[in-house]
């Protein structure tokens, strides 16, 4: 029993190093799209790992729901464009 409490507090604690900040990530998108009015998506990516990439599509998607960027993709694949929604 302990031995599997262990390994759980390790995991745990593996994933908490690994942790990025949602809030954050969504400033800094709006920020690199507000100076540069388009972008793709790659450009706002600081770090080319897994964790990186699943906080920065969940933070355009946080934006395009708050109707304050717009995303495009025209093909399977081809790489999201993202733009400054002009309201």
């Amino acid at each position: 029993m302990a031995r599997k409490r262990n390994k759980e507090e390790e995991i745990q604690v593996k994933y908490a190093k690994k942790q990025k900040s949602l809030s954050k990530k969504i400033r800094y998108i709006q920020d690199f799209v507000n100076v540069a009015k388009k972008c793709n998506f790659n450009d706002i990516i600081t770090q080319d790992d897994k964790d990186e990439k699943i906080v920065s599509i969940l933070g355009v998607l946080h934006l395009v729901k708050e109707n304050e960027i717009r995303a495009r993709q025209y093909r399977n694949f081809d790489n999201i464009m993202l733009e400054k929604n002009e309201i």
